[in-house]
């Protein structure tokens, strides 16, 4: 009997420039915990979202990448990130016209994170 797939999880892999200043700035900065750390590849995780973070020699790459992550509570998570000052500059938390809400976040090497809330939907 064959089963239909189903999709169940995704990990985004961020592309950094020294992997041990990335996972600092996520378990510092962010309250990610750290999974594991190697000195070209590491894995961070809060709340259940999970981010691996590998070494590039391309300064450029991480200022092209970036994922998005679905919240709750996202009015608290802004005020967070504002207090940790990671946001995007001049971000601010707003409605888009999907019915979310959702703002921007820069890690330390420049990957963006938009951090997103349907309340439409009761949250992720």
């Amino acid at each position: 009997m064959s089963e239909t797939p189903e999709l169940v999880r995704a990990i985004p892999r961020l592309p950094c420039l020294d992997v041990a200043s990335a996972v600092e700035f996520y378990a510092s900065r962010l309250g990610f915990a750290v999974l594991f750390r190697f000195e070209d590849y590491a894995a961070v995780m809060r709340d259940g979202i999970e981010l691996h973070l590998w070494r590039s020699k391309d300064k450029k790459l991480p200022k092209s990448s970036g994922c998005r992550i679905e919240v709750r509570g996202v009015d608290a998570l802004f005020e967070e990130c504002k207090k940790a000052k990671v946001l995007v500059p001049k971000t601010k938390l707003e409605a888009k016209s999907t019915n979310s809400r959702e703002f921007d976040i820069q890690d330390g090497d420049g990957n963006t994170i938009t951090f997103s809330e349907d309340p439409s939907a009761g949250g992720a």
